[in-house]
C-alpha cells in the first residue's frame, strides 16, 4: 500500500495534530460528555515499533480534562468495544516537558496509542446521580487527583478534588432530604446514616486535599478557606487543624496558628508533622521579633548618627558678640546627652521597639534657633493683630448712623450733627466735620 493510499485510511480529528485509524469497531453509541468510561491503551513512539507504555481498565470522565488531548478526543468518537490507532503529535500528547509517570513517553515525542474503550462505566452526569452514584463517583475524582498531584500536575490534581469535593457535598444534601421526608425506615434509615457519614469523611478528605494543593500553588486564601469547610464538619480533625496552623503560620497570623497547633498537639501528641510546624511557627516568631529589634535599633542609630554629626556647623551666635568667623562669644550647639551610662545610645537592655536604652538622650543641636525664631514669629502676629484692629476702627464697614449734639455759648446757639459709616470705639472720638450754625 502506497503513503497516499495509506493516509487516506487515515481519519483527522483535530488537523494533523491528533488522526485516528479504525482497527475493531465496536457497538452501541458514542460516550458524552460527562460519562465516565473505562479504557486500555498500548504506547508506541512515532516509528510504531518502540512501546513506552502500557495501561489497561483506566476510568475517566469526558470532558474533564483528565487525560492528554488525544486520548479524550478519540474517546469521545470511539464506540464500546473499539479499537483505534490514534497518532498525536507532542503537543497533544505529554509534551515537552519531563513525566514523572511510568507510562508517559520521552519529552517532545510524537505517539501513536492502540486505543480500546472497554465501556462506558457510567452512562449518568453527577446531577442525574443517585447518592450512592455520587458518593462513587467522588470516590473516583479523588482517586484521579491523587494520581495527577503525584504526577505534580497540580492545577489537574485541584480540579479533580474541587469536583470530588461538590460531588460529596451534593450527596450529603440528597441524603438529608431523603431522611426529611420521613419516608425511611429501620435498615433503610441505618443505611443513610451510613452513607452519610462516609459522604462527610470523604468531603473532609477532598477538603484537606484542596488544602494541600493550594499551598503548593502558593494560593494560602484558598488553603484557609477549604480548611475552615474541613473543620466545620469535624472540629478536631487533626489535619485540618495541622493545614490552618501552617496556613496561618505563613500568614503571620502567628496566635491562630499557635492554637491551631496547640489543638492538633494534644489531639494526636505523635504527630510528627504538627511537631514539625510547631517548631517551624516558633522560629518564624523568633525571627520576626529579631527583625523588629533590628530595625528598632537600625532607626535609633541613624537618629543619634545625624545629630552627632550636626554638631560642630551648628553654633549659635549671640546677639551683639562679634558675629565675624572665629567669634570669642560662639556657643557650641548641644550635643547628644547619655542618661543611662551608654553615650552612644547603644541597645543593651532595650525593650522589643529597641528604644528603651535611648530614652532622654537626644536635644536637638539647633533647638535655641528655633526658640528664638518662635518668639519673633509670635510678636510679629501680636503686632499685626494690632494694627489689624486699629486699622478697622479707623475705617469701619457697617453700614450709617447719626451723632447729634448741642453747644451752647453766650454768642449763639450751634447744633453739631455728624454722620459716620458704622459706630466709633468709646475709646476713640468721632471724626465730625467743622460745626454748623442752627438755624434761628
Amino acid at each position: 500500500m502506497s503513503e497516499l493510499e495509506e493516509a487516506k485510511e487515515w481519519e483527522s480529528l483535530l488537523g494533523e495534530g491528533i488522526q485516528c485509524k479504525t482497527i475493531t469497531a465496536g457497538e452501541g453509541s458514542v460516550p458524552e460528555v460527562g460519562h465516565v468510561v473505562e479504557y486500555s491503551y498500548i504506547g508506541r513512539l512515532a516509528d510504531g515499533d518502540t512501546v513506552f507504555g502500557t495501561r489497561q481498565g483506566v476510568k475517566t470522565c469526558i470532558g474533564d480534562g483528565d487525560e492528554i488531548p488525544g486520548i479524550e478526543l478519540a474517546l469521545r468518537h470511539m464506540k464500546p468495544g473499539e479499537t483505534r490507532l490514534v497518532k498525536c503529535v507532542a503537543r497533544f500528547a505529554w509534551g515537552e516537558e519531563e513525566q514523572s509517570v511510568a507510562h508517559a513517553p520521552p519529552p517532545n515525542s510524537d505517539v501513536v496509542l492502540e486505543l480500546t474503550l472497554v465501556r462506558i462505566a457510567t452512562a449518568k452526569t453527577p446531577a442525574e446521580m443517585s447518592a450512592d452514584q455520587r458518593l462513587e463517583h467522588a470516590t473516583f475524582k479523588k482517586e484521579v487527583g491523587n494520581a495527577h498531584y503525584a504526577a505534580k500536575h497540580y492545577p489537574k490534581a485541584l480540579r479533580c478534588y474541587q469536583a470530588a469535593m461538590d460531588t460529596a457535598q451534593s450527596a450529603i444534601q440528597q441524603q438529608q432530604g431523603e431522611a426529611g421526608s420521613g419516608s425511611e425506615e429501620g435498615s433503610d434509615a441505618d443505611a443513610n446514616a451510613a452513607r452519610n457519614s462516609a459522604a462527610r469523611a470523604l468531603l473532609i478528605a477532598c477538603a484537606n486535599n484542596v488544602a494541600m494543593v493550594h499551598v503548593q500553588l502558593g494560593n494560602l486564601k484558598g488553603a484557609l478557606d477549604a480548611t475552615v469547610i474541613a473543620l466545620e464538619m469535624d472540629p478536631n480533625n487533626v489535619k485540618a487543624l495541622y493545614r490552618a496552623g501552617q496556613v496561618s503560620s505563613r500568614q503571620g497570623n502567628f496566635e491562630e496558628a499557635r492554637a491551631a497547633l496547640k489543638k492538633a498537639l494534644a489531639l494526636d501528641p505523635a504527630n510528627a508533622a504538627v511537631r514539625a510546624e510547631t517548631r517551624e511557627l516558633q522560629q518564624r516568631v523568633a525571627d520576626y521579633h529579631a527583625r523588629q529589634r533590628a530595625m528598632q535599633e537600625k532607626m535609633g542609630a541613624a537618629l543619634v548618627s545625624k545629630t552627632s554629626s550636626a554638631g560642630p556647623s551648628d553654633t549659635v551666635q549671640p546677639r551683639g558678640g562679634g558675629g565675624g568667623e572665629g567669634g570669642a562669644d560662639a556657643v557650641p550647639a548641644p550635643a547628644a546627652v547619655a542618661t543611662d551610662g551608654h553615650k552612644d545610645g547603644g541597645s543593651a537592655g532595650s525593650d522589643l521597639d529597641g528604644t528603651a536604652g535611648n530614652r532622654g538622650q537626644v536635644q536637638w543641636p539647633a533647638g535655641s534657633r528655633l526658640m528664638e525664631g518662635g518668639v519673633v514669629t509670635g510678636l510679629v502676629a501680636v503686632i499685626a493683630a494690632l494694627l489689624w484692629a486699629l486699622w478697622q476702627a479707623i475705617w469701619p464697614a457697617a453700614g450709617p448712623f447719626v451723632v447729634s449734639a448741642v453747644n451752647k455759648t453766650p454768642e449763639r446757639e450751634v447744633s453739631i450733627r455728624c454722620q459716620s459709616r458704622a459706630p466709633w470705639p468709646l475709646f476713640l472720638p468721632a471724626p465730625c466735620p467743622a460745626p454748623v450754625p442752627a438755624a434761628p
